[in-house]
């Protein structure tokens, strides 16, 4: 089949990072063992030789080879390939991947804060939002557009959670403010404001933790006693609904 020159060498590029291989006859020989049996390191050499070479805007590949080495790419086929060219993951988000502590308040007056860790990563081209609950670990792809950072993830219960952070163009960001909204453990909508802190640490190595505000305020640390106070009062973080009798108007009266 066809493809585009310029298709084809990036296409290569990547196979090089993710072998960690280099682009001469040494390097596609070893990135053979690596590849499956439906590609031969000399064919790849000759490929890409051909590409660099070539003076049109298109080169030949055989189909069933060019599907091999999207799929190792984590590709499901040319389509999505071309997509990604055309729309690659945002340098903005690419810097946040890392990991991450969350925090929320809970759906209460007790100014109580959960701690969960984090993980913005790459896998297959896309980029993922990871939050390890106490019992349940949560995932979903994330995506940023319009200055914000956007996330819906989901866990093993079927419960979902939306998250949405405010990033403008900043790369590299320290700490991210944003909403959530979901499904508490009572099963009613819930929603309110969310941090992230970004930790040194590892994903492992972060526990979760049920803080109170009141403590925060009083620490030694300046992030968590601006924390402390950034969750201190209900009304400024939390929203929930009345509570629901008729599911009539007269369930809106506060």
């Amino acid at each position: 089949m066809e493809i585009q020159k310029e298709e084809l060498i990036k296409l290569f590029d990547f196979l090089a990072q993710k072998t960690g291989e280099s682009l001469d006859f040494t390097g596609f020989d070893a990135m053979e063992a690596k590849l499956g049996p439906n590609i031969n390191g000399k064919y790849l050499y000759t490929k890409y030789n051909e590409a660099i070479r070539s003076v049109t805007s298109s080169c030949s590949i055989q189909e069933i080879k060019l599907r091999s080495l999207l799929n190792y790419l984590g590709f499901e086929n040319y389509s999505e390939y071309q997509t990604f060219l055309n729309a690659p993951i945002p340098q903005v988000l690419a810097s946040c991947f890392g990991v991450w502590v969350s925090f929320v308040r809970q759906s209460s007056d007790e100014g109580l804060i959960y701690q969960s860790p984090v993980q913005i990563y790459q896998k297959n081209q896309k980029a993922y939002f990871v939050l390890k609950g106490p019992n349940t670990t949560y995932s979903g792809e994330m995506t940023y557009a319009n200055g914000c950072l956007t996330t819906l993830f989901t866990g093993s219960s079927g419960k979902l959670f939306h998250h949405i952070y405010k990033i403008g163009n900043r790369k590299e960001p320290r700490v991210l403010q944003g909403i959530y909204s979901g499904i508490s453990t009572a099963d009613d909508p819930i929603g309110g404001r969310a941090v992230l802190y970004r930790s040194e640490k590892a994903f492992e190595e972060i526990r979760n933790l049920v803080l109170k505000s009141a403590d925060l305020i009083n620490s030694d640390d300046p992030f968590y006693r601006n924390l402390g106070s950034y969750f201190g009062a209900f009304e400024k973080n939390n929203l929930r609904l009345n509570r629901i009798i008729s599911f009539d108007s007269e369930d809106l009266k506060s």
